[in-house]
């Protein structure tokens, strides 16, 4: 179900990584730290200016990148934006002094070639048309910047010995996704 706020935004009702609670918020932001320090290498990003964390959630990834850039290329800036209003207000409490804004990933609220780089976890397996996402990441990048996607393949799991059950549930979840 999608409940549409007065700015014409669709909201999730039941958020899909789960709610804004301490126990969700800490788990989450222990998946973040782990994969931090693998993302940021992995987002090559070698200059200045704006870099943009799409669906960033609690924030927990946006202020990992924002205090490894500032170190190497003092005044770079660091914007998160997500469609849960939830799950911004969470991040205001837990990293206050980053940016965050609401909005659509299928309609980015800012000028073409904005951003030298753009990260994004675990955002286009739950939405209808990731192609619509992908160019909008495409218009906000700076000519030659990077983005960087994480996302789950759970075509990856491999069990030994095999087992019906999980398998079972496994087709059920992709099939759900």
């Amino acid at each position: 179900m999608r409940l549409h706020n007065d700015e014409g935004m669709a909201d999730h009702a039941a958020y899909v990584h789960g709610g804004t609670d301490a126990r969700e918020v800490a788990r989450l932001e222990k998946q973040a730290d782990f994969t931090a320090g693998r993302t940021f290498s992995a987002l090559g990003f070698t200059k200045g200016g704006k870099v943009l964390d799409l669906a960033c959630g609690h924030g927990r990834h946006a202020r990992f990148f924002a205090g490894r850039l500032q170190s190497h290329f003092p005044g770079v800036e660091v914007v998160g934006l997500d469609l849960s209003s939830a799950q911004l207000a969470a991040s205001r409490v837990g990293h206050p002094r980053l940016p965050v804004i609401r909005g659509d990933a299928t309609r980015l609220p800012f000028a073409d070639e904005t951003f030298g780089a753009v990260h994004c976890s675990w955002l286009l397996e739950h939405v209808p048309d990731p192609l619509a996402v992908l160019r909008e990441v495409r218009r906000v990048l700076e000519p030659g910047a990077r983005c960087h996607f994480i996302e789950v393949d759970n075509a990856t799991l491999a069990l030994s010995p095999q087992s019906e059950a999980v398998d079972e549930v496994m087709r059920r979840l992709n099939a759900a996704q």
